[in-house]
């Protein structure tokens, strides 16, 4: 760690990549540190070991580049992800909304929901509330959520 590298040409970062490096840093700092402790569990350790302070300055560059790539391809991903899964739950919610929940946990709404959530992006609003429907009843069970609704009275 006490070798630094310079580099001649400038890296540009985007704002969102800026914003998750900040959240990582702030919310997941055991989710890192577990990263590490994994990576070198699995053969880091011995790789660092075996090549000293001896690491190509051409490849720092380009593996700072690749990393950097990775993370945001891996967040454009998901932010699309995010909103696809978003824009499948919203053709959901006025049939939610219909459900009767004396006989339906929220617990096997919601979870219903996300499933079908995430399938229904390209379905139109009444293929989505079909397959919510029967979702629901492959999930429900009756005797079971008659235990639960004696739980939380």
């Amino acid at each position: 760690m006490e070798d630094r590298f310079e580099f001649q040409e400038q890296l540009v970062l985007s704002q969102d990549l800026l914003q998750l490096l900040e959240w990582l840093l702030q919310y997941n700092q055991e989710g890192i540190n577990n990263l590490v402790k994994q990576a070198l569990q699995r053969g880091l350790a011995d790789k660092l070991k075996k090549s000293g302070n001896n690491y190509p300055i051409e490849d720092a560059h380009y593996t700072i580049i690749d990393f950097l790539e990775m993370l945001e391809n891996s967040l454009a991903e998901g932010i699309q992800n995010q909103a696809l899964n978003d824009l499948g739950k919203k053709k959901l919610v006025q049939a939610i909304n219909r459900i009767d929940t004396t006989n339906c946990s929220k617990a096997t709404i919601e979870s219903s929901a996300a499933l079908v959530g995430n399938r229904s992006v390209d379905s139109t609003q009444d293929e989505a509330k079909s397959e919510l429907c029967k979702e629901l009843l492959r999930r429900w069970n009756p005797d079971f959520e008659e235990d639960e609704d004696e739980i939380i009275n």
